[in-house]
């Protein structure tokens, strides 16, 4: 099922990736609007944008193959017989998601790579989607649970478009352009990015303080 689930979000990866460079950059500049100069960047959206145009030409096509990815996985849900009910048949799975995230977060902060923040992201996403499911079990609790989680899987992915606009493949699309720009552009998604890890660990410090056994044994009781 894994494996349908990653043909799934490839399919769609060129056109998701087109928008993600042109938001990213609309972002950028305008969270850095009194440090550039006015039309900074000018030549580079005009770009991004015209690459995002061509890649939604052919998001149809890329929606068609997703849909058939879809509807096997679909099928292969419907199939899966739960052999025990209750907490027993969810509660490993939220503990694993929880563990993994408080180790991702450990490691980001320890790191500070790019590619630990990412994959501390896919692991805040997992528990995000399993406190949604539980949301009726104490709404006001799982709510502002399910809050802090989709702040954090925002700041996260703010800082991972970020990563996608300043990497290689992006700035080889932007062959052409003025280097200083370039290098401009860069250096501000650099410092971007490093205010959203800050932002993302000191959410990371509140959501993560629990064992995961502890975390699991407090929803339990919910």
């Amino acid at each position: 099922m894994t494996k349908k689930f990653t043909k799934t979000a490839s399919a769609l990866a060129p056109s998701r990736d087109a928008f993600i460079k042109t938001s990213a950059l609309n972002e950028l500049t305008s969270h850095f609007k009194y440090d550039l100069p006015p039309r900074a960047f000018e030549g580079i959206t005009r770009i991004l944008a015209e690459d995002c145009r061509k890649k939604e030409k052919k998001l149809p096509s890329d929606l068609k193959r997703s849909r058939r990815f879809l509807k096997k996985i679909c099928r292969d849900f419907c199939s899966i017989d739960a052999a025990r009910s209750g907490w027993k048949v969810i509660g490993p799975g939220i503990r694993r998601s929880y563990r993994a995230g408080r180790r991702a977060c450990q490691l980001a902060r320890a790191t500070g790579s790019p590619e630990d923040f990412h994959e501390w992201r896919k692991s805040a996403k997992d528990l995000l989607y399993q406190v949604r499911f539980l949301g009726g079990i104490w709404p006001e609790q799982m709510k502002a649970l399910e809050a802090e989680l989709d702040r954090l899987g925002d700041c996260l992915g703010d800082a991972h478009d970020l990563t996608v606009l300043a990497g290689p493949e992006t700035i080889k699309q932007m062959a052409g352009q003025p280097e200083e720009e370039i290098e401009t552009l860069r250096a501000l998604a650099g410092r971007r990015m490093g205010e959203l890890h800050t932002k993302a660990l000191h959410m990371g410090a509140k959501l993560y303080n629990e064992k995961p056994a502890s975390f699991c044994e407090r929803l339990e009781c919910y």
